[in-house]
């Protein structure tokens, strides 16, 4: 994607490895400029030798049931080779929103998103995880994801725990 029409609000949200040479800011309102649809994204920068940071990857799923997607917190753990993402699709269809976490992993200096997504509804789940991933933390080893949930238990709130076994969550 190009880098992003007027009013992407890149910086929303921002994660940092623990030596800051990896950086991860969210642009909810991301519009590629090629096209119609706003997705919202994600993007990474790589500290060089010289101290600057440079942009290094776009972190934009294609995994979403909706067809506008945009990205509000970010976690990343230590060594900056994990991110989580917390996403809501909007489908105009169904004037439904559904959050998603969704998971990316750089290997070999190349960002994959990893499927499936955290925390996402099925189907008829109505509103079971409506604002999942409002706060999302990742631990230090990238083994185990926190997703805040405000409105699990009758407006008690919650924090659902996933680990993660080196091949799924």
């Amino acid at each position: 994607p190009g880098e992003g029409a007027l009013g992407s609000t890149r910086g929303d949200a921002v994660a940092v490895s623990a030596d800051g040479s990896v950086i991860v800011a969210t642009a909810p309102f991301f519009r590629n400029e090629d096209g119609p649809t706003m997705t919202g994204g994600a993007f990474t920068f790589e500290r060089g030798g010289d101290g600057r940071y440079t942009k290094t990857a776009d972190l934009i799923t294609t995994n979403v049931r909706g067809s506008d997607v945009f990205y509000f917190d970010v976690a990343m753990n230590d060594d900056g080779n994990r991110v989580v993402l917390s996403a809501v699709t909007a489908d105009p269809a169904t004037a439904r929103t559904t959050p998603t976490v969704l998971t990316f992993e750089r290997v070999g200096g190349a960002w994959t998103e990893r499927a499936p997504a955290l925390a996402t509804p099925a189907e008829g789940d109505a509103f079971a995880f409506e604002s999942a991933g409002q706060a999302i933390a990742i631990s230090g080893n990238g083994q185990t994801v926190a997703i805040g949930n405000v409105t699990l238990y009758n407006g008690q709130g919650a924090a659902l725990l996933f680990d993660y076994d080196g091949t799924t969550w």
